[in-house]
């Protein structure tokens, strides 16, 4: 009797070992399967080369004076001074849009409070130059100040350099960042011993541009400092594994 219990008890363990094994290889396989389905995912990044090919460059032009008639007449005298050296660095006149004079009264301050006093008549304008001399514009911004010295009462913005080419560059960037993603994939699969199939799903961030050799941004960034410029794309895709 006491045999027959313990030949009992072998079987039973037996048959419970026998289903964790077969569950288990079950589990297993279905667990491979699903990462077949659902197969690798990579990050795969490009950049290409471009150089601006349009300049935006604006001078704010301001005075202060006794009167609004020597006010106004300053700051036109300036204007016309300004626009004049910017031909001469080979900007045409074309492309450079006076915004006109705005007049507004300057009154005493005291103790941090505006009073009732008038102290003058501030008289302003402002130039835009838009133009694809960006060349020029370069040369003209670095050699303002000899003409502020003249006593010219402006101030020069930093000059904004773009594409106007980035739609076509767009795609031309993340195409090779694809190609990269697929390089990666097949290099860690073909590492098990199996290969890359079709792509499943793929997704693109922001199309950077930056200035050339800058530090990579998670974010989307569009630099206009610089002329010479990196258009930087980075995709995630999903392929299939076999």
């Amino acid at each position: 009797m006491k045999t027959r219990s313990v030949l009992i008890t072998v079987m039973a363990s037996s048959i419970v070992v026998s289903l964790g094994i077969f569950f288990g290889l079950l589990f297993v396989s279905g667990g491979l399967s699903d990462k077949g389905r659902k197969g690798i995912t990579v990050t795969g990044s490009a950049q290409v080369e471009a150089t601006a090919d349009t300049a935006v460059w604006n001078i704010y032009i301001n005075t202060q004076l006794p009167s609004i008639s020597e006010a106004v007449a300053k700051v036109d005298s300036d204007t016309k001074a300004l626009v004049a050296y910017l031909v001469s660095q080979g900007i045409s006149a074309q492309e450079i849009t006076s915004y006109g004079v705005s007049t507004s009264t300057a009154y005493e301050v005291a103790n941090g409070t505006q009073t009732s006093n008038i102290v003058g008549y501030v008289a302003n304008n402002s130039l835009r130059i838009r133009t694809k001399e960006v060349q020029k514009v370069k040369l003209a911004t670095e050699n303002i100040g000899q003409v502020l010295q003249t006593g010219i009462s402006a101030s020069s913005g930093t000059p904004e350099y773009y594409l106007s080419n980035l739609a076509e560059l767009r795609p031309k960037v993340i195409e090779e960042a694809v190609a990269d993603a697929k390089t990666r994939a097949t290099a860690m699969v073909a590492a098990i011993g199996g290969t890359v199939g079709d792509p499943i799903s793929g997704s693109s961030g922001s199309v950077q541009v930056n200035p050339p050799d800058s530090v990579e941004s998670d974010y989307g960034s569009y630099d206009t400092s610089t002329i010479d410029k990196s258009v930087r794309a980075v995709v995630s895709v999903t392929f299939k594994v076999n």
